[in-house]
């Protein structure tokens, strides 16, 4: 049997339902894409995706996450790692004249401050250690070199092994209300201050997790309109190996998915498998219905 053969009703009919199938998934795909992709970047956030798909092991703040971030641009979406180094205030100038071994000491101080922040964060943010200006480092932490300034005055040397006490608030107030007040150095860090408390509470809550209506309706989608456009696809007149190989792909695409999503970890290359799969399986099905539609829509066979 062959689409061209059948009666030119059952082929319009036929043919119309595919471009309804198909525009639809176009669309889905479209808002899916748009729902996980930052405005100004053309990749999905794989972080977020790795998220959505595979868990965290718990919901964490919006500034616990920038402080972990090790890659991405300094803005939201990504890191905020550089306002300890190279963006913060007067690096270039600090580090000029610096030799290897000094830059060596610098970042290792620096890094200690990032640290000293984070486990700020993750203790429960106290307010009294804020308005203090002093927080002392749980015993279980170990104790990090770190830039004198921030330590509380009468404390031994930064890099002994005992517990720091550390000058939050200022170190808050330089490596980030510096950008994120009101007349923060950076244009669009000033709308989301972190220059009192309440302000720095508010991006030391969990974040919620949007639930992905778009991402999950894409995958669900595909499997229901992969199961109709291959055998449709499979009775045109497209050649031999041409046809098998785009029946098959799809499916093969298709399993590699379903295996990450029951297989994935966090953390891992498993969210690049499922995000490449989904892709290829949705192209497949595209094409499948596209060479369906040329023959449905084709002058019926004489």
């Amino acid at each position: 049997m062959n689409l061209s053969y059948l009666p030119r009703p059952t082929r319009l009919l036929l043919g119309a339902f595919l471009s309804i199938c198909g525009l639809g998934y176009c669309v889905v795909f479209v808002l899916a894409y748009l729902q996980v992709t930052s405005p100004n970047s053309v990749w999905p956030d794989f972080r977020e995706l790795d998220g959505i798909f595979f868990g965290r092991a718990k919901p964490i703040s919006p500034l616990e996450r920038l402080l972990e971030a090790t890659e991405g641009p300094m803005n939201r979406a990504g890191t905020m790692r550089p306002a300890f180094t190279d963006q913060s205030i007067d690096w270039d100038l600090l580090t000029q004249n610096m030799t290897a071994e000094e830059k060596a000491a610098l970042a290792a101080e620096r890094e200690g401050e990032r640290l000293a922040l984070l486990e700020w964060v993750r203790s429960g943010f106290s307010r009294e250690a804020y308005e203090a200006d002093e927080f002392r480092w749980d015993d279980t932490v170990p104790a990090r070199p770190i830039t004198a300034k921030y330590l509380v005055t009468g404390q031994s040397s930064p890099d002994q092994e005992a517990p720091s006490q550390v000058r939050i608030r200022s170190l808050v107030t330089d490596r980030c209300a510096s950008c994120h007040s009101e007349n923060g150095r950076s244009e669009h860090a000033r709308w989301i201050p972190l220059d009192t408390f309440d302000d720095i509470e508010r991006q030391c809550r969990p974040e919620d997790v949007a639930r992905p209506t778009w991402v999950i309706a894409s995958l669900v989608a595909l499997l229901p309109l992969a199961l109709l456009t291959g055998p449709v696809f499979y009775l045109t007149n497209t050649p031999g190996r041409t046809r098998l190989f785009l029946t098959v792909l799809p499916l093969a695409a298709l399993v590699a998915a379903v295996g990450c999503l029951l297989l994935g970890q966090p953390g891992t290359h498993f969210i690049y498998v499922l995000v490449g799969a989904t892709v290829v399986a949705a192209i497949g099905v595209l094409l499948q219905i596209a060479a369906s539609l040329g023959e449905l829509f084709a002058k019926q066979h004489v």
